[in-house]
């Protein structure tokens, strides 16, 4: 019985070991409900996607490490949502995700590899700077992604 024990154990702080090394950490939950910027409204996290926002999200949203998806429509009609920070573990952002905000400037993390249709188009206040990470693994923009801006750089 001790034998079987002890083997698990070693196992056991191996398989973590091998997590700490590889600067992986494991998976937790950040399903919930979090406030937007300064306002009374807030946006919801199934698992690791932004599926939704309130009518009243507002300012600057911080969406939180682990996130990994914006969905569909998450912040499509928040007009006083005027910036984002996206988390360095995104890696898409769906079809309208941001459509008709108030965002000036994006910049997008070198994880994202897809930005959907529409995830910036016609934004109330046109967006005019955009930024990608430095060894960005962005492969895919779907059509009218950042329709209607004013560019000054990108």
């Amino acid at each position: 019985m001790h034998k079987k024990f002890f083997r698990t154990n070693v196992v056991a702080v191996i398989f973590v070991s091998l997590f700490s090394l590889s600067g992986v950490t494991p998976a937790h939950s950040i399903a919930g409900n979090y406030q937007c910027g300064s306002s009374a409204g807030n946006f919801t996290i199934t698992g690791t996607t932004v599926v939704s926002s309130t009518t009243d999200c507002a300012g600057a949203v911080t969406i939180p490490e682990g996130v990994t998806a914006i969905g569909n429509d998450a912040f499509y009609g928040r007009g006083l949502v005027t910036s984002v920070l996206l988390p360095s573990t995104l890696q898409t952002i769906g079809s309208s995700g941001f459509r008709t905000t108030s965002i000036t400037s994006i910049s997008i993390p070198v994880n994202v590899t897809s930005i959907d249709e529409l995830a910036f188009s016609i934004n109330a206040v046109n967006v005019t700077s955009v930024t990608f990470a430095a060894n960005s693994k962005l492969t895919t923009i779907g059509n009218y992604a950042f329709q209607y801006h004013d560019y000054t750089t990108i």
